[in-house]
């Protein structure tokens, strides 16, 4: 019997790339102001679905609106938070007969339940297991029990998730195995993780 290889077409979009942390290894996040408009994203998504994706990946800086014009922004398109507009591009790309996936950092047990309803799963990855490392100074939320906290409550809500860790950003082998160990427990406990990433 031929093996046989299925795909599924898939496409990124980089909502906003404002971010309120301060990465040492980060190439993505800018401190600039950026926020695709409405009239942007649609026309995206119209792109996305005539060439049959079906998987959309919807990737953020964290807390975009942390920053003023962001926030300001945000209100003049009709939401009151990012998360709401992430919610509307989500169901924007549904209509299309896309299925969306969101990864917006650490976030509340309410923003998770409000994008639970229209995404086919959410990430966020641990990263690492240490909360000293260097390159994550200025940015506390990449503290690990902040996302544990988010892992957890995603797991509550029985969320489909993606998680995994960083390899090479200071941590010791020790602290990946640790790291890959409490995403297991968390998994045992919840049973929500899909997918594991190691991201150098």
């Amino acid at each position: 019997m031929r093996p046989r290889v299925t795909f599924s077409r898939n496409f990124t979009l980089s909502l906003s790339r404002t971010c309120r942390c301060y990465c040492k290894y980060c190439a993505f996040a800018t401190h600039k102001v950026h926020l695709y408009r409405p009239d942007e994203v649609l026309r995206i998504l119209d792109r996305a679905a005539q060439r049959h994706v079906k998987e959309l990946l919807v990737l953020t800086g964290e807390r975009p609106e942390h920053n003023r014009e962001v926030a300001e922004r945000l209100r003049d398109y009709g939401h009151e938070d990012f998360t709401a507009y992430v919610a509307w591009t989500c169901e924007r790309a549904l209509e299309r007969g896309l299925l969306p996936h969101t990864n917006l950092g650490v976030l509340g047990r309410d923003d998770l339940a409000r994008l639970r309803e229209v995404t086919a799963s959410q990430g966020l990855m641990l990263e690492s297991i240490n909360p000293d490392l260097v390159v994550h100074q200025g940015s506390p939320t990449k503290h690990p029990q902040r996302r544990i906290e988010t892992i957890a409550a995603a797991g509550e809500l029985r969320i489909p998730f993606t998680s995994g860790i960083l390899v090479g950003i200071g941590e010791t082998e020790d602290e990946r195995v640790a790291a890959l160990q409490r995403l297991a427990e968390l998994q045992a406990e919840y049973g929500h993780i899909q997918e594991v990433i190691l991201q150098n």
